[in-house]
């Protein structure tokens, strides 16, 4: 591994998957929480893109900027169990591409999406290859030989399909590394303009000079077509190689940013982030790391005004069901 990749792969490998009711608290809880408030550091970086009502809501006005605000009571007994999560199956109980996920090609290492891939997408065989597994319980690693397919209209420097022996099944396998040299390579690479879908939820965070920020609005309403058409268009710009140490900090509490919820269920991408901040970098989780391009800033700043515009928008303030004292009241 190279250092740009190196590098790379620290600046946000904290924001890939984060289930939707885990990321939006961050900007609206207070410190010393229990376990399950505490989801709210996994959105520090990935930002609130799509929300899942766990409690019940009730809607006030006015919050900052006019904007209402959405509360959303929260249950404990709900929230997701930190041991469930830290379960690793056994080798026995997983599937043959969560039991083989490494795949050598090309002379790179290519890791299984546990994604299905429909056969009527499934171009020429390229090749047979070796699959291996590691099983975490007994120290061994196991290998499997595969046939490797093209997947239709995606490159196979980016990802590629594998099937198993007596299996009819295909899977997606994806380059781990995979750096694009362009925006418009990226969109070609994994064909966006068919396989890219959003959530139709935006969130707006407006980080000050002292690192804090005002409360996060979340924008909803069709999106697609302003993405395309602003940010999207004119993709000829080259990928933008972050310094982990010297820029790490750009990634956080910088200007006013969109993020937007994404995802690729082509390739296993559920609930990711598409982000443009005012200086006019486009950056996205969409693969293994994060990839930073610089769209300029006059379209960041036309498609920020964009939402802004057209979209509504509320705040939304989180109130555990423990706290009946800071239960709002309705206003009429």
């Amino acid at each position: 591994m190279n250092m740009d990749n190196k590098k790379e792969m620290r600046l946000m490998d904290a924001i890939s998957n984060i289930p939707d009711d885990m990321i939006t608290s961050a900007a609206n809880k207070k410190s010393k929480k229990a376990w399950y408030k505490n989801y709210s550091l996994l959105g520090c970086v990935a930002a609130c893109v799509c929300v899942a009502v766990v409690g019940g809501t009730l809607l006030a006005m006015n919050g900052q900027g006019g904007y209402p605000i959405k509360y959303i009571y929260m249950d404990a007994d709900n929230m997701v169990n930190q041991e469930n999560v830290a379960y690793i199956p056994k080798w026995d109980e997983r599937t043959e591409e969560e039991q083989y996920t490494e795949l050598d090609f090309l002379g790179d290492c290519y890791i299984s999406r546990g994604t299905q891939v429909k056969s009527d997408l499934i171009g020429e065989k390229i090749t047979t290859a070796t699959s291996k597994g590691y099983d975490v319980y007994t120290d061994k690693t196991y290998t499997a030989q595969v046939e490797i397919y093209k997947i239709s209209q995606v490159s196979e420097r980016f990802a590629v399909a594998v099937r198993f022996a007596d299996n009819d099944n295909y899977y997606v396998y994806g380059k781990n590394l995979y750096t694009p040299d362009s925006l418009s390579a990226l969109i070609e690479d994994m064909n966006l303009r068919d396989n890219l879908t959003f959530s139709n939820k935006i969130t707006c965070e407006n980080w000050q000079d002292d690192g804090k920020s005002s409360d996060t609005v979340t924008f909803e309403g069709e999106i697609s077509e302003a993405v395309w058409s602003i940010l999207l268009s004119d993709a000829d710009v080259p990928i933008t190689l972050m310094d982990a140490d010297k820029d790490i900090q750009y990634t956080l509490n910088r200007g006013k940013n969109m993020n937007i919820g994404i995802s690729v269920n082509l390739f296993g991408y559920k609930n990711i982030v598409m982000t443009v901040d005012e200086y006019g970098y486009l950056t996205t989780n969409i693969l293994s790391s994060g990839k930073y391009f610089h769209i300029g800033e006059e379209k960041a700043k036309k498609f920020i005004s964009y939402v802004e515009d057209n979209l509504e928008g509320y705040i939304i303030k989180y109130v555990y069901n423990e706290e009946e004292n800071e239960k709002p009241k309705p206003e009429n």
